[in-house]
């Protein structure tokens, strides 16, 4: 199931079987997104677990956002902060570090995407599949 996640965010998706709603016209790349939908839209509240914190007025339906509530909230001293050798930029995401360190490069030394159809380019590789959405009607 991981695999099959990773090679959707990294391939073209317009062959791809998506996970489509049984209730509403709503079709998702990933199933994950598909249970979070039924989670969040369609379970009738008091059929749904709600996630509480202890310490803050928080409450949701999803177990992993009152995880990332929780580590927001977090001390410094209990969790790995993640420090750019070259500034002082400080993050609790090593993602965002990663992303931050692209600002320090040299344009010539950074790894450039490139549209094959237009003279689209970025520096995330991520955001190459979502720009070939645009040509999905064109082919």
């Amino acid at each position: 199931m991981y695999l099959t996640g990773h090679m959707l965010s990294h391939h073209d998706v317009s062959n791809v079987m998506a996970y489509q709603c049984t209730l509403y016209p709503y079709k998702a790349k990933h199933e994950k997104c598909l249970k979070h939908r039924k989670v969040l839209i369609h379970q009738d509240a008091s059929e749904v677990t709600t996630y509480k914190c202890e310490l803050y007025p928080y409450e949701g339906k999803l177990k992993n956002r009152l995880q990332r509530h929780v580590f927001v909230h977090q001390d410094v001293s209990e969790v790995t902060i993640y420090q750019c050798e070259f500034c002082s930029f400080k993050t609790k995401w090593k993602i965002y570090l990663t992303k931050h360190m692209l600002i320090h490069q040299d344009a010539s030394e950074m790894a450039t995407y490139r549209c094959r159809l237009c003279s689209y380019q970025t520096k995330w590789k991520g955001d190459l599949p979502k720009h070939m959405r645009v040509h999905k009607d064109a082919s």
